[in-house]
């Protein structure tokens, strides 16, 4: 199983691990030509931490509530592999639970 950790957690961990986070608004860039999303959670904590996806910003990140990032630590940051994005319930599909999930 993949451990679900806090920011603080994550930092020093060497393998992969879960993190979850809502988004600060308006903070993201996303690179077209490198196919490079960056983009800031906060933990329950309340700690600011910086997440690099390769690939495609998930359509539905504006109105994302909550993002579950599953990657690696290093350089201060969390390199994402796979990003799971929970919506508010009006966009969530039949009998989900509201999470998208997109995968590198």
């Amino acid at each position: 199983a993949i451990p679900v950790l806090t920011w603080n957690e994550a930092k020093s961990h060497s393998g992969k691990f879960q993190i979850k986070g809502i988004p600060v608004q308006n903070k993201f860039s996303y690179d077209i030509k490198k196919q490079e999303f960056i983009y800031y959670l906060t933990d329950d904590q309340k700690n600011e931490f910086e997440v690099h996806y390769n690939g495609v910003k998930p359509g539905n990140y504006d109105q994302a509530k909550e993002i579950i990032a599953i990657g690696v630590a290093k350089n201060n940051a969390v390199y994402a592999q796979k990003l799971l994005v929970k919506c508010p319930s009006k966009y969530q599909a039949e009998g989900g639970e509201g999470y998208e999930t997109l995968e590198y």
